[in-house]
């Protein structure tokens, strides 16, 4: 009676082996429902939207140093507004004729040290922090940069139509003054 009883107690009076094929089948195919659902999935799990964005906006840096418009050309959107870390707006066409090589002397690279992705419907929004290594007539400078970049999708692919550059500035270490010797301001010592 035992065993009826157990036999009649699964779904629709399923034998126990039938049932976890079942379940099986059924969370295989919940599985496959959430993977769908969140899009196209480039390397380690990242989803391609951020794969694609992060290589082109790499190829963009890389075009600096050698001054390489056809890149800016292809991926920037002809309206596009660009602001530098001067505060310096640009067109695309201002931006493309000041894009020149380094001049002697300079040997300088950037790389995305950082980069996150936004993406809602046909416009991604991409911020990241940039790391340029240049070599100024000998002497090595690090400079690190955040961007945030505005992409729309068109026809043919992603176009950056809004770019804004801030220096990511760090204060120098603190320098100890000797007793009574540091600057006064309004007859206070700092």
């Amino acid at each position: 009676m035992a065993r009826e009883l157990d036999r009649t107690c699964n779904f629709s009076g399923r034998p126990p082996r039938q049932v976890t094929k079942m379940i099986a089948t059924r969370d295989a195919l919940l599985l496959i429902t959430l993977f769908a659902a969140a899009g196209p999935v480039g390397a380690q799990g990242v989803p391609a939207v951020d794969v694609e964005l992060r290589r082109a906006t790499q190829e963009l840096l890389d075009a600096i140093a050698p001054g390489n418009r056809e890149v800016w050309d292809r991926y920037v959107d002809e309206r596009a507004i660009h602001v530098d870390e001067n505060g310096i707006v640009r067109t695309k066409a201002e931006l493309l004729k000041e894009l020149t090589p380094l001049p002697p002397g300079l040997k300088g690279s950037i790389e995305i040290a950082s980069f996150r992705v936004l993406v809602q419907g046909d416009t991604a929004v991409a911020t990241h922090e940039d790391h340029e290594h240049l070599d100024y007539h000998g002497q090595q400078v690090e400079t690190r940069f955040r961007a945030t970049d505005t992409w729309v999708k068109a026809g043919s692919g992603w176009r950056l139509t809004a770019t804004q550059i801030m220096a990511v500035l760090d204060d120098p270490p603190s320098a100890p003054f000797p007793d009574g010797q540091g600057v006064r301001t309004q007859g206070h010592l700092l």
